[in-house]
């Protein structure tokens, strides 16, 4: 049952961003931020299908501990479940993201009209000059900024190091973290073609206030993340 639904799922999923992706070309001829709302009423269409087909749910819990205004976001990356639910989650985002990603069709067309910040992860001293250079004028929009920082996704139990863009983000920006664990890679892993039915738990923890030196902060939000994370994954279904 979990193969044929996932399977009906996977054949939705690509036609439905296929042709979505044709006809929200009008988009591009809209201010920005109107454009933002638009593309997040598309992954709002997502869950129907996540719900009905895949029996897939999920629940967010902490949505207090969001600031306003601008932010960085420190989001555990599982799957591809999260990516789905980010301008869901945490309004008009811009998402640091692989610069690979923004030469596909249609699809890295939306990411750059929507001010995404690409990274080219080959030259590491040019892509930390430049992610910084597009987070200081998302910041200056009082946009949220999301950033994974282990830099991939990791299966949960997984231990992977924390990459030190997240620390350079908030050393240059000055801005409070807010760390975001979750459990998704249970029921849609890496990778795997089936997706399991269940409830995935999202949890938005406290902000940790600018001004901590970089290494007190890595330890600080790798412990706070992998704890609440791996809690999460233990207490799945309950």
């Amino acid at each position: 049952m979990t193969f044929l639904r996932s399977l009906v799922f996977h054949s939705v999923f690509v036609f439905w961003t296929a042709l979505w992706a044709v006809l929200l070309l009008w988009v591009f001829f809209i201010p920005r931020r109107w454009m933002v709302k638009v593309i997040t009423l598309f992954f709002s269409s997502y869950y129907p299908m996540e719900k009905y087909i895949l029996g897939l749910d999920y629940e967010v819990q902490g949505r207090e501990n969001l600031p306003q205004g601008a932010c960085i976001i420190a989001c555990k990356h599982q799957s591809a479940y999260e990516t789905l639910k980010l301008h869901m989650l945490f309004g008009d985002v811009a998402i640091i993201l692989k610069r690979e990603l923004m030469w596909i069709p249609f699809w890295g067309w939306y990411q750059w009209k929507a001010g995404m910040i690409p990274v080219n992860r080959g030259a590491k001293s040019v892509a930390m000059l430049s992610m910084l250079h597009g987070a200081k004028k998302v910041a200056a929009q009082g946009r949220p900024i999301v950033i994974f920082p282990q830099g991939t996704r990791v299966a949960p139990g997984t231990k992977r190091p924390y990459k030190v863009g997240v620390a350079a983000l908030y050393e240059t920006l000055n801005l409070p973290i807010v760390p975001v664990a979750l459990n998704a890679g249970l029921y849609w892993p890496r990778h795997a073609f089936c997706i399991r039915p269940g409830r995935v738990k999202i949890n938005i923890l406290p902000p940790i206030p600018p001004g901590l030196g970089r290494e007190e902060l890595m330890a600080k939000l790798e412990s706070v993340l992998e704890t609440e994370s791996d809690r999460l994954a233990e207490n799945a279904g309950k």
